[in-house]
């Protein structure tokens, strides 16, 4: 009998271990689902004249700027968060959230050879996840090279 008791707690625990783990990968697909949110966003940009590199990141309210996390999920709709409280050279203006989209201004660095796009950007609208792509400079005119037997 002592062996019946044990197969039948045995049978039990596997049972409710099953039940745990549904609960659990129920919860983790409502968690994924819930971070799968579409986040709106629009980067102005504001070109500058400089050397610098500007890589930034988005995934979801977070965006990363040349490996900065800068978290914008406690802007609530309506609210502004001031240039002044943010702690990079890079956001040009304040961020706020209108009508669900967060929206901010980016210094956009332009080199030497700067493209028109680069000098006269347009607003990034419906930002997606992933890198974001900002407008390319010209490309690079190579040095002349004098013809063969000429110095």
């Amino acid at each position: 009998m002592g062996n019946a008791g044990n197969v039948f707690v045995s049978d039990n625990l596997g049972q409710l271990g099953g039940m745990l783990w549904r609960i659990k990968r129920e919860r983790l697909d409502n968690n994924l689902n819930r971070s799968r949110k579409v986040v709106l966003m629009r980067i102005n940009l504001s070109p500058q004249r400089r050397d610098d590199t500007l890589e930034v990141f988005k995934t979801g309210d977070v965006l990363t700027v040349n490996g900065e996390d800068f978290d914008l999920s406690p802007i609530g709709d309506g609210d502004t968060l001031p240039a002044s409280a943010i702690t990079s050279e890079w956001f040009f203006n304040k961020v706020e959230r209108i009508n669900g989209e967060l929206v901010l201004t980016l210094i956009l660095p332009n080199p030497f050879n700067y493209s028109h796009e680069q000098a006269f950007p347009v607003p990034l609208e419906n930002v997606p996840d992933g890198p974001v792509a900002f407008p390319g400079p010209l490309p690079e005119l190579e040095a002349e090279t004098a013809p063969e037997g000429v110095e």
